[in-house]
């Protein structure tokens, strides 16, 4: 949802029914996060609860840890069935969180490099015309015009490999992490010297 009032408005008339619950595990990465996120309902009285991860902008995939905000008493309630117990995880997981949290440099300074990439890749995508969606997050998604198949065995032969297919509503579109600098410049580079062999004009 790009539009943040939209938004907002909708959790503060939903949420006067029932507990909405927003996972907010890519929001970190766009460019108003403070603005964006349900915490200012939470944070108005709202029945919301807020979920959020250590997996993205963080780097602590393999890890397995995030946290919950949530209101006092939907807090108290929680944990009294356990959830949120410290003892479920192990002390390598929670040393990373804490440093992440106290060093958020580091996570602003990944969302501006994902972003800065991010728009290369959009620019690159309507240069050659590709169909794309309007991510902000850390992975681009685009439409290549030819089954997802023969697109993933031709770009693995490249020693590149994509995520999984998302057919059949999307046979055609793939999804590509963001990476460093220099793997993103390659993908792109190989994309476009496969673009005949899609079948597709250079």
């Amino acid at each position: 949802v790009s539009d943040k009032k939209a938004l907002h408005n909708f959790i503060s008339r939903i949420s006067q029914k029932a507990l909405v619950v927003v996972d907010e595990a890519y929001l970190e990465y766009t460019d108003d996060f403070e603005g964006r996120t349900a915490l200012v309902n939470l944070q108005a009285g709202e029945n919301v609860i807020v979920f959020r991860t250590f997996a993205k902008v963080y780097g602590l995939g393999g890890l397995g840890i995030g946290y919950t905000i949530a209101p006092k008493e939907l807090a108290k309630h929680l944990r009294a069935k356990g959830l949120g117990d410290t003892h479920a995880l192990n002390r390598l997981a929670i040393v990373a969180a804490r440093a992440a949290l106290t060093n958020r440099a580091d996570a602003t300074c990944v969302a501006k490099i994902t972003a800065d990439e991010r728009n290369k890749w959009h620019t690159f995508l309507d240069e050659q015309g590709f169909r794309h969606s309007t991510s902000e997050a850390n992975f681009i998604f685009f439409d290549i015009k030819k089954p997802y198949a023969e697109v993933y065995q031709q770009l693995k032969e490249k020693g590149i490999v994509i995520g999984p297919s998302y057919a059949p509503a999307y046979d055609t579109w793939l999804r590509i992490s963001i990476g460093q600098p220099e793997d993103n410049a390659k993908v792109r580079e190989v994309i476009s010297l496969l673009k005949p062999e899609f079948g597709l004009p250079k």
